[in-house]
C-alpha cells in the first residue's frame, strides 16, 4: 500500500494541472483566511475582535465543500478507466491508495489554513470580554471536520465510479450538496434546542454545527464518528462497485 500511495503521489506531483491546483489552493486559502475581516464586512459581518470569528466559521467549513470541485480530477482520475483487468489484485489496493493519497494532499490545505488562522487571529484585537482558549476551541472543531470531509471525497469518488463520467459527477455532487444542505438548515429550525444533537445526521450538516453551535466535546465527538463512519461506508462502496466495473 505505501508503494501504491508513494506512486500516486509521484504521479500527481507530474500532473501541471496538480500543482497548479495545489499551489493555486494554498495561496488561495491563505488569501482568503488572512483577509476574513475584509471580506466578512462585505457580506455584512462585523469581524473586529477575536471573539468575532466564530461568527463566519459555519460559511468557511461548508464553503471549503464547495471548493472541492476544483480538485474533482484529483479524486477522480483513476476510476475513469478500466485498464486493471490483467492484474485484480492490484484493484482494491489501488482504490484504497488513491483515496489515502487524497487525503494526504487535503491536509496539506489544512495545515495552510491552521498557520494563515492564526495569523488572522493575533492581528485581530483582543475582545473586551476573554477570548482565552478560542484558538484552541477554533483549531479542535476544524480537525473534527476533517473526516467529515474524508467522508465527502470518499463521496465524490463513489458518484465518480457509479456514473463514469466527472462532469456527471459534478453535476450530482453539487446538486445532492445544495439539496442536503438545505435539508439540514430545515432539521435545525424545526427541532427545539434541546434536541440538537439529533441535527448530526450527515457529513454536511457536521460543518454547519461544528461552526455554528457552541464548543462541546459531545458535538465533537459526534462530528468525528459520524465522518469516520460515513468515510468507511462510502470507501467500501466504491471499492465494491470499481471492482465490479473494471472486472465485469
Amino acid at each position: 500500500m505505501v508503494n501504491v500511495i508513494k506512486s500516486e503521489i509521484f504521479k500527481s506531483l507530474k500532473s501541471t494541472y496538480f500543482r497548479i491546483c495545489l499551489i493555486g489552493g494554498s495561496i488561495f486559502i491563505a488569501i482568503a483566511v488572512l483577509f476574513i475581516p475584509q471580506i466578512a464586512s462585505i457580506v455584512g459581518f462585523s469581524i473586529e475582535t477575536r471573539a468575532d470569528l466564530p461568527k463566519i466559521m459555519p460559511f468557511v467549513f461548508t464553503g471549503a465543500c464547495v471548493a472541492l470541485m476544483i480538485f474533482f480530477p484529483i479524486f477522480t482520475d483513476i476510476f475513469k478507466y478500466n485498464t486493471l483487468k490483467n492484474d485484480p489484485r492490484s484493484i482494491p489496493l489501488i482504490t484504497t491508495g488513491k483515496y489515502l493519497t487524497a487525503l494526504i494532499f487535503c491536509l496539506i490545505f489544512a495545515a495552510v489554513f491552521m498557520a494563515s488562522f492564526t495569523v488572522t487571529y493575533f492581528r485581530l484585537a483582543p475582545s473586551p470580554d476573554s477570548d482565552k482558549g478560542l484558538l484552541a476551541e477554533s483549531f479542535i472543531s476544524f480537525l473534527a471536520t476533517i473526516p467529515n470531509y474524508a467522508a465527502i471525497i470518499a463521496l465524490i469518488q463513489l458518484i465518480t465510479v457509479v456514473s463514469k463520467n466527472e462532469i456527471i459527477a459534478a453535476i450530482i455532487y453539487y446538486y445532492s450538496f445544495a439539496q442536503l444542505f438545505t435539508v439540514k438548515l430545515m432539521m435545525a429550525g424545526a427541532m427545539p434546542e434541546d434536541m440538537v444533537i439529533l441535527r448530526h445526521l450527515t457529513p454536511i450538516g457536521e460543518f454547519y454545527n461544528l461552526g455554528n453551535l457552541h464548543f462541546s466535546a459531545i458535538h465533537i465527538t459526534l462530528s468525528v464518528v459520524v465522518g469516520v463512519v460515513y468515510s468507511i461506508v462510502l470507501h467500501l462502496l466504491t471499492k465494491k462497485y470499481f471492482e465490479k466495473r473494471v472486472m465485469a
